[in-house]
């Protein structure tokens, strides 16, 4: 059991998160942020093409 108080935990639950990232971009998890980032740009574009662009705020009437 980990002692209360240990410093090596931290160190390794680091590497572990920081080898999570690194790691992420080529495995199969990525493909949630790619897919959210098609969904986004496709909705951009739709909206663009039939001229429904959400306006700023400071733009719409009162």
């Amino acid at each position: 059991m980990i002692e209360r108080g240990s410093v090596w935990p931290l160190p390794l639950h680091l590497g572990a998160v920081l080898t999570f990232f690194l790691v992420t971009p080529y495995s199969k998890m990525a493909h949630g942020f790619y897919r959210l980032a098609a969904l986004a740009r496709e909705e951009t574009v739709e909206s663009a093409r039939q001229g429904t662009l959400p306006t700023e705020p400071s733009a719409r009437p009162s």
